[in-house]
């Protein structure tokens, strides 16, 4: 491997891997372009842009050497590492701390400006870009695990990969410092071949995990699209039958129908447009309970799913959600809600259940609305 690398010509290595960075950056134009409403392919979009400066400054040593544009490119290429791992922060809705980014943008810069100021020896110089690289390549892969691991987990182990490797390879390019005497960066010699074909590699990679993380969002958001209510943001049917799968566990659970009483009067005095501005708190209030799973069935019914212990807890829990849903009001219109109960056995159709629910609920409706019911069981008085 090193014998194959060492035949590799520096100059060469320096254009191939100016043409990935440029294939990248190209690659996260078109996706900044189709994906723009995304959060963090701006970011991405720079962080190629500057990959691209940076190298051009490396490439620029082989037609007039100079200090400032081997400063730059390195300055450039971590910058470019830094925004990628703000772009990674900003599409999982994670705040940028941008007074600490710049903060450690501007003292590597400060750094790297003194060791060329004062012809500090190219060893220190590669290891403190080294260093910040893999630092700024292990917080990203942190981060990637942290809040991309359960829904992107493709191009997570992708991007994941790809960074282990790039870190891989710094460390054995630190290593060999401490094996070979660093001459010109221009020598052929595996200290200086390395960063080549880890910038060749990681310039258009990077751009091809961005890419898939977009297109998994994308998909997600059709998945959601249709799995919930437009109204209410809560599940539909179809979203309810696909949670019922990962939800349910060994144990039974509570299954709840809840109509808004009187809702077809509503409507009729004060129009449809208060009406679903009613539906869609009510959907809301039990959509930030995260006890709960819920499902708008159409019209004003809702289906709730709880892991309640027993059925003192069911009551207790149930007479929370009438109370609670008949204290949101709504240009001071308020609405009561019936519920009608019936456990949910591990592996029953949801069908049945809900045939047991819905015959509660008939029963409160019936017997004075405003009520809980339970199947086959007394009612649950209530003021009114």
């Amino acid at each position: 491997m090193e014998a194959l690398l060492l035949r590799l010509d520096i100059y060469t290595l320096m254009l191939m891997a100016l043409f990935g960075y440029s294939l990248g950056f190209l690659t996260l134009t078109l996706t900044w372009l189709a994906h723009r409403d995304i959060p963090g392919t701006l970011l991405w979009w720079a962080s190629g842009l500057l990959a691209v400066i940076g190298q051009s400054g490396f490439v620029m040593q082989i037609l007039a050497p100079f200090t400032a544009g081997l400063w730059a490119g390195n300055v450039f290429l971590i910058t470019h590492v830094a925004l990628t791992l703000a772009g990674v922060r900003c599409f999982f809705l994670r705040p940028v701390r941008w007074l600490v980014w710049w903060c450690g943008v501007l003292l590597f810069a400060a750094m790297m400006g003194w060791a060329f100021a004062v012809n500090l020896n190219v060893e220190y110089r590669i290891a403190i870009s080294s260093l910040a690289f893999i630092f700024l390549s292990l917080l990203t892969i942190w981060q990637l695990v942290r809040d991309g691991w359960r829904d992107y987990r493709l191009a997570v182990t992708m991007m994941i990969g790809l960074f282990a490797l790039l870190i891989t390879f710094t460390l054995l390019r630190l290593a060999l410092l401490g094996i070979e005497e660093v001459g010109s960066p221009f020598r052929r010699q595996l200290v200086n071949v390395l960063p080549y074909v880890t910038m060749l590699m990681g310039g258009y990679l990077s751009s091809i995990g961005v890419l898939l993380l977009c297109t998994h969002h994308r998909t997600l958001a059709l998945r959601e699209l249709a799995t919930r209510d437009p109204l209410t943001g809560v599940f539909n049917r179809r979203g309810l039958h696909h949670m019922l799968g990962r939800w349910l566990g060994q144990e039974r659970v509570a299954l709840l129908m809840l109509d808004l009483d009187d809702f077809k009067q509503l409507n009729d005095k004060h129009g449809h447009e208060l009406g679903d501005r009613v539906i869609q708190k009510v959907g809301r209030y039990l959509n930030e309970r995260s006890d709960l799973v819920v499902g708008r069935f159409g019209g004003e019914e809702f289906v709730v799913l709880a892991r309640w212990a027993d059925e003192a807890a069911a009551r207790n829990g149930c007479e929370r959600l009438r109370h609670d849903i008949a204290a949101i009001e709504v240009d001071e219109v308020s609405i009561t809600v019936s519920v009608g109960m019936d456990w949910m056995a591990p592996g029953e159709a949801l069908s049945q259940a809900l045939q047991r629910a819905d015959q509660a609920l008939y029963r409160a409706k019936r017997e004075g609305k405003n009520r809980i019911t339970l199947f086959e069981t007394a009612v649950m008085p209530t003021a009114r």
